[in-house]
């Protein structure tokens, strides 16, 4: 049997050494699979549909549809308006979020750089450009003695108590009907007053014309028939002034 020389057993101790070393070093991690990214979640199309409700419940809808939770930060008063229901389809969270700022004039989105970040806060309406409502209230008389010719008291006060409630605010206002005097008596804001203005000018185009002085035509014009002469009588000649005169005037020469 032939022994192994020392160069062949240096070879085999170095081999063996070194695949020991190699045996020995720590293997890298399998990766494994990662939670999808915020960027992904916020640019990933999405069928959303929502009953109505607070922004809360909103927020925890497209959390349910995306798989995963949106960067969107909301101050307490924002997570409490209410917003009426949403049908969408193939949208994005910005778009959606984009979307909700234009149901509420109190709701602002900003959508941060690269879509990552969206941030939803609420604000005052700009009320500096709009009216202010003077809400002080004053009483005024109406006379509708000619308009209860053609309607009714109750279908009058009905039209007016319409035209407060499309202003919104009805339980302000009061009306009032004076038969002895054939007033209307109101009492509420300019707004209210100026209602009844306008109710009274409609109700005004569906009553009958005055009579006409001039072309004797109308209701009150005199009856022509009242004003003939009778036989016998001279034009502008009464009756009496007939009986009174003890000569018989003499008859027109025909």
């Amino acid at each position: 049997m032939t022994r192994p020389d020392h160069a062949t057993l240096v070879f085999a101790a170095i081999a063996l050494t070194m695949a020991c070393a190699a045996a020995q070093e720590p293997q890298p991690p399998v990766a494994a699979e990662s939670a999808p990214g915020v960027e992904s979640i916020h640019l990933r199309k999405l069928d959303v549909d929502f009953p109505g409700g607070k922004i809360s419940a909103l927020l925890a809808r497209l959390e349910e549809a995306a798989g995963g939770k949106p960067n969107i930060l909301v101050d307490s008063k924002s997570a409490e308006v209410e917003i009426p229901a949403l049908s969408l389809r193939s949208v994005t969270i910005p778009e959606i979020m984009d979307a909700v700022s234009q149901l509420h004039s109190s709701l602002r989105v900003d959508i941060g750089r690269g879509r990552s970040i969206i941030t939803l806060t609420y604000s005052q309406p700009n009320m500096s450009h709009t009216r202010p409502r003077d809400d002080r209230r004053s009483i005024q008389l109406f006379n509708i003695d000619r308009y209860l010719d053609t309607f009714k008291i109750e279908d009058i006060v009905t039209a007016v108590e319409t035209a407060w409630g499309m202003l919104g605010d009805s339980e302000n206002a009061s009306v009032l009907f004076h038969e002895e005097t054939r007033l209307l008596i109101a009492g509420g804001t300019s707004d209210q007053l100026s209602a009844i203005h306008q109710v009274l000018s409609e109700l005004e185009q569906s009553l009958p014309a005055p009579p006409n002085p001039i072309s004797g035509t109308g209701r009150g014009a005199p009856d022509p028939a009242a004003t003939d002469t009778a036989p016998g009588q001279e034009d502008g000649e009464t009756d009496d002034e007939k009986e009174d005169d003890p000569v018989e005037r003499p008859k027109r020469a025909r």
